[in-house]
């Protein structure tokens, strides 16, 4: 019996998650290529819909990641590490134009490129 119950109990609560989710913002963001060549610009366009003043903080940040796979024994292992981190844009207070429906924020952005 409390296996059956601890299920119910689970799909309600998906259900609920599920529903509280309809009410979040929802983020498009698109760039002009796939593939970023070192020392080549792109643009990049943000669609932010839904409820947008439910956003605090807005932070978007190009992570270069690069992957090997490599055989150890029998088995294929794949290693990812991080090896760039640019921050694009860190807004803790936004502006007007950007103010997700709180006028009396700020807004600071930038581009920053740093090593660890």
């Amino acid at each position: 019996m409390i296996p059956f119950l601890l299920i119910g109990v689970v799909i309600i609560l998906g259900v609920l998650r599920a529903f509280l989710n309809l009410f979040n913002p929802v983020f498009e963001i698109a760039m002009s290529t796939g593939a970023v060549a070192r020392g080549s610009s792109v643009d990049v366009a943000l669609q932010i819909k839904g409820n947008a003043h439910r956003i605090s903080r807005l932070r978007i940040v190009a992570v270069g990641i690069e992957s090997a796979k490599y055989q150890q024994g029998t088995d294929t292992v794949t290693a990812t590490s991080e090896f760039g981190l640019i921050p694009i844009v860190d807004t803790t207070e936004t502006d007007d134009d950007v103010s997700f429906g709180k006028k009396s924020n700020r807004s600071r952005e930038g581009l920053d490129a740093r090593d660890k």
